[in-house]
């Protein structure tokens, strides 16, 4: 008995042992000996991984699992890519035909490949991503222009209960609502229709690859992120806006990479691919257009470049790659440790406990500011001559689509810093989503007639206490003429106009065959635009004249 009891002893000792030695598998990572790219001819693609581990990968997007294709050899890429779109997923995207979205096989698509190593023990390294364009020179094709492929799990797109790009469960929810009908059929309301995409914040936010090519066939930049849809109205056409974030979850909370050449930053938090708002279907570049022109005043205006977005492999059309206001904005620019943002009324980033600030700004609508006293404290409160400029930018431009809660976004430094003149407690203005002005639509709300000075005055208290008093008024009619004669001066804006027409002209044609031909749109909101240029300055003097007496 004492025999056995050692032997079994013995038997579960060894066997310990032997567990204790087993081998333990660290993730391994997928090596690609072609990087990702454009390239002449086919593509010849070898994966590797450490001995011992195997290789699933996925063609489709798709995170690799242990049911995915195992890799056994060399892959041939040759030609287009494995496209997604067909009329399945044409429908799940929009409840309404807004704008149109084209399966057509004229446009190739890229190869995305994501491979990912799986140890002995089942153990999954990293999901690593390539996009590739066999047979292909973007360089050619684009030119200096930015191309940008977006690679995400489909199920982020396309899940009935989570994906960003579909109707999904919210709009049959919103369906079953008694006026759910009577909005579809209704061309001035479609705009609230609630969907899968109409929904905002970070549990809206799915993770995604972005991978870069800057002006070149080779790859500029790669990295993890977190993309949502962005906008507003706009989210309703196919052909939708991107916020691509950069956060530690994903790897680094920066982008190491300057999209935008010459403005001295080297990482973004933040980049948002604009489909461009309101003119999605016409002339997508004209926001950027103006805050160019606009970007000498003494605001910040955002930087713009057009992008061609691949995404899953798709073509998806013209963007204009935006940088985005945000904290980190402010320190790369202006070195702001501590700042607070302030958009359509409500906090939007920075320190959130210094709001209270922005309440006090606002107050400043009930008090007399002739009084020398409360004028002293409310230039210490305030950058008159940014406010002067804003203000004067958005009459001119005749934006409508800008209120006290909506298109409308200011920051200051909550800590004042010696040395630093932009840390010194001052309320300055961010300019942006001008699309809704001069002259869209052709309606009243932006003819070039329109007395955007009296919709200010009428709609802006801060802006209307702080006018009648003569050293602002004096400052902001001039900044009014400046803008007229000098920023937005007809002979500058026909000509740089068609600078960017003819940039853009050709980067479009593709654009037309995914999601309609608006060419005549394009042509004819350009030439809509110079005339209000050509027309605004008189107009806004009279009104100056009228309601100041200068």
């Amino acid at each position: 008995m004492e025999k056995t009891i050692r032997s079994v002893i013995f038997f579960i000792l060894i066997v310990t042992l032997f567990a204790c030695r087993q081998e333990v598998y660290e993730p391994a990572e997928v090596y690609f000996s072609v990087e990702s790219g454009s390239y002449p001819g086919d593509i010849v693609l070898e994966l590797s991984a450490p001995k011992g581990y195997k290789i699933r990968y996925t063609t489709d997007c798709t995170v690799p699992d242990r049911d995915s294709q195992l890799y056994n050899g060399k892959i041939v890429l040759s030609g287009s890519g494995e496209g997604w779109l067909d009329a399945e997923k044409i429908e799940l995207m929009h409840p309404k035909n807004v704008h149109v979205l084209n399966e057509t096989p004229e446009l190739p698509d890229a190869w995305i490949i994501r491979a990912s190593a799986f140890a002995p023990d089942g153990t999954a390294g990293p999901v690593e991503t390539r996009t590739y364009f066999p047979n292909r020179s973007i360089e050619s094709e684009y030119g200096s222009t930015i191309v940008i492929s977006l690679v995400t799990d489909p199920e982020n797109l396309f899940d009935y209960d989570s994906g960003i790009l579909v109707k999904g469960k919210f709009f049959d929810q919103w369906n079953r609502e008694p006026e759910s009908q009577e909005i579809l059929n209704d061309n001035n309301r479609w705009h609230t229709i609630e969907a899968n995409y109409t929904q905002k914040g970070k549990e809206w936010e799915r993770p995604a690859v972005v991978e870069m090519f800057d002006g070149t066939d080779e790859l500029s930049a790669r990295q993890e992120c977190g993309i949502r849809v962005h906008g507003g109205a706009s989210r309703m056409f196919t052909h939708k806006s991107f916020r691509l974030f950069f956060r530690e979850k994903y790897g680094k909370n920066t982008i190491d990479y300057d999209p935008f050449p010459g403005d001295g930053v080297n990482a973004y938090e933040s980049i948002v691919l604009r489909n461009g708002g309101n003119l999605e279907d016409s002339l997508i570049f004209k926001d950027g257009w103006q805050q160019h022109l606009l970007s000498g005043r003494e605001f910040l205006t955002q930087q713009t470049r057009p992008a061609v977005v691949y995404l899953n492999g798709e073509y998806w059309g013209v963007y204009c790659l935006n940088d985005r206001y945000n904290a980190q904005f402010l320190e790369e620019h202006f070195g702001i440790k501590d700042c607070l943002i302030v958009k359509d009324g409500e906090f939007e980033d920075g320190n959130e406990e210094a709001f209270g600030l922005y309440d006090e700004l606002n107050a400043f609508a009930g008090r007399d500011l002739n009084d020398p006293e409360t004028w002293e404290q409310f230039k210490q409160t305030v950058d008159i001559q940014s406010m002067a400029d804003y203000f004067a930018a958005e009459v001119y431009i005749g934006n409508y689509d800008f209120l006290p809660d909506k298109n409308f976004e200011l920051w200051r430094s909550v800590t004042i810093e010696e040395g630093n003149p932009f840390a010194d407690g001052k309320w300055r203005f961010m300019l942006y989503d001008t699309d809704y002005s001069s002259g869209l639509y052709r309606t009243d709300k932006t003819s070039v007639d329109r007395n955007s000075l009296r919709d200010v005055i009428d709609n802006q208290p801060v802006f209307a206490a702080a006018i009648q008093n003569p050293e602002f008024r004096r400052m902001f009619v001039e900044s009014l003429k400046q803008i007229g004669t000098i920023d937005m001066a007809p002979e500058r804006v026909e000509r740089s106009l068609n600078e960017w027409k003819d940039v853009w002209a050709d980067l479009l044609k593709d654009e037309y065959l995914r999601f309609g031909d608006y060419h005549n749109q394009f042509y004819w909101e350009i030439e809509e635009i110079k005339s209000y240029y050509r027309q605004r300055f008189g107009y806004i003097m009279t009104y100056v004249e009228e309601i100041f007496g200068e």
